[in-house]
């Protein structure tokens, strides 16, 4: 692999005034030890609508004046190259056409103007963003591809920052590449199909009228209200074998209105099922940890309290591994990935190790492959959000030390990023259950086969996408995980307060 080196680097964007974004992309490279120049090509800018959308909302909905999205031409970084650029970045919204240098390029939905990108996004859908790299002579092809999660389909300015995020990301990582003569994977891109965009008014008039009929309602309807099942199974009658939902109903856990479980993992002991879980009782407004004993009638022991921190927990994977019994629940609160070690199973466990600190991380969940340990976690970072950002980290013991994959964030998708419980293998492949969060928090499982994974890439294939049928009175499904005949659930939907 050829030696990292440094790129002389023009970013270009259209005439008028150059957006902040593409400001801190600039000197995140700068960074990097790249030269970059940001210039401005000859051409109209962007249309204003969207740009009066998104002051209208930080006024109405008393938004950051960050959330403007635009820097002043005085403030603009520039500087001149000395001599021609390794590398253009063009942003400017025209059309792919010859170049004088390898040059990068963003689509959005297979359209070059950053007014696609607003089209979706009035849709209350995200674009298709794909990353096109053009060489002297040669014709696009795309190298990397990103379809952003809407974590507020009612307003326009997160979309936006959530778009430009991703976009900035695929961009740091695509130069990263570059530098260091690390192989670009080539793709076909694909534009998903949506509904057409409506005016930035109608926008405005829509999310103005969500936010009333959620304040009449939000005192009397808890709307992500989770309920955790569970069945037991045979051979080949899991959802991680016949890859859609069961027609077994399954046993849930007891619903008292206040407070809700989710996240479940089964492990078993002595002959013994426990299911472990968050339950996040409303009047505290935090997780904690929680299991169950699985009886054979079909009907669950009495809760039994695990661990409870002065920050949120959930999402509590437990396995055994070395003669003990061990967790890593989520502890994105507390801005790191922890290890615990059961001192008395199933309700005592002490702190054994961080695993990865300064780190976001959401629903960390643990593999063995290739001969290496491997956590898969969505990562919060740099304006990317924890439903679409996949980062890797691979150790060769589980105490660590774990090092960040060289290619994170490796995956944004909202639709297959997040991890949605324990891998799997299926036919002899590793396979791994995703959420779905295209269409909101919780919104399905998708079931990903795994095609490479180690230290250089990671790829995936979605093979299937597993929902809730109607009658369960859900709108989602959020975690799967299967193990010692028994398989569990969590689906989500709307409750009333009482």
């Amino acid at each position: 692999m050829a030696e990292h080196r440094s790129l002389r680097i023009e970013l270009l964007s259209a005439a008028g005034e150059l957006e902040n974004w593409r400001v801190a992309l600039a000197e995140r490279l700068r960074r990097q030890g790249h030269i970059v120049a940001c210039n401005r090509a000859p051409g109209a800018a962007g249309p204003s609508g969207p740009r009066r959308l998104m002051e209208l909302e930080r006024r109405l909905y008393r938004l950051p004046a960050s959330a403007s999205h635009y820097c002043s031409k005085a403030t603009a970084p520039r500087n001149c190259l000395a001599r021609s650029p390794d590398l253009i970045i063009d942003l400017t919204g025209t059309n792919p056409g010859p170049v004088s240098a390898p040059t990068l390029k963003p689509l959005f939905d297979l359209r070059a103007r950053d007014a696609a990108a607003a089209d979706a996004l009035l849709a209350r859908r995200a674009p298709q963003i794909d990353l096109m790299l053009i060489e002297p002579g040669d014709a696009p092809r795309c190298i990397a591809s990103a379809t952003p999660a809407l974590e507020n389909r009612k307003l326009f300015t997160p979309g936006v920052r959530a778009v430009t995020a991703s976009l900035a990301s695929l961009l740091e990582n695509a130069v990263d590449r570059i530098a260091s003569g690390r192989p670009l994977a080539f793709a076909d891109p694909t534009a998903p199909q949506g509904a057409p965009p409506g005016s930035p008014a109608m926008f405005a008039l829509s999310a103005l009228g969500a936010k009333i009929a959620n304040r009449l309602t939000r005192f009397a309807v808890h709307r992500e209200h989770f309920r955790v099942g569970w069945r037991r199974t045979n051979a080949g009658e899991t959802m991680t074998d016949t890859l859609s939902w069961p027609e077994q109903s399954y046993n849930y856990l007891p619903d008292d209105g206040k407070r809700y479980f989710a996240d479940p993992f089964v492990f078993s002991h002595q002959g013994s099922a426990f299911l472990f879980c968050e339950e996040f009782p409303y009047a505290a407004g935090k997780g904690v940890l929680t299991a169950f004993e699985l009886l054979e009638d079909g009907t669950a022991g009495p809760p039994l309290p695990v661990m409870e921190q002065p920050w949120h927990l959930s999402y509590p994977q437990v396995f055994a591994r070395d003669g003990e019994i061990w967790m890593i629940p989520e502890t994105c609160a507390a801005n790191r990935i922890e290890l615990y070690r059961a001192t008395r199973f199933p309700d005592r466990w002490t702190r054994e190790a961080i695993l990865v600190e300064d780190t976001p991380a959401s629903d960390a969940t643990l593999i063995e492959h290739g001969g290496r340990l491997w956590l898969f976690a969505t990562v919060a970072r740099d304006g990317l959000s924890s439903w679409d950002a996949l980062c890797l980290y691979h150790a060769d013991r589980l105490t660590g030390p774990w090092t960040a994959h060289i290619a994170n964030p490796v995956l944004i998708d909202a639709s297959c990023a997040r991890p949605a419980g324990a891998m799997f293998t299926r036919n002899g492949a590793l396979w791994r259950p995703a959420q779905d969060c295209s269409e909101g928090y919780g919104g399905g499982i998708a079931l990903c086969a795994v095609e490479r994974l180690d230290e250089h890439e990671f790829r995936q294939s979605v093979r299937a996408r597993v929902k809730p049928p109607r009658t369960l009175g859900a709108h989602g499904a959020h975690t799967l995980n299967v193990a010692g005949g028994i398989e569990t659930i969590d689906i989500v939907g709307a409750r009333a307060r009482w």
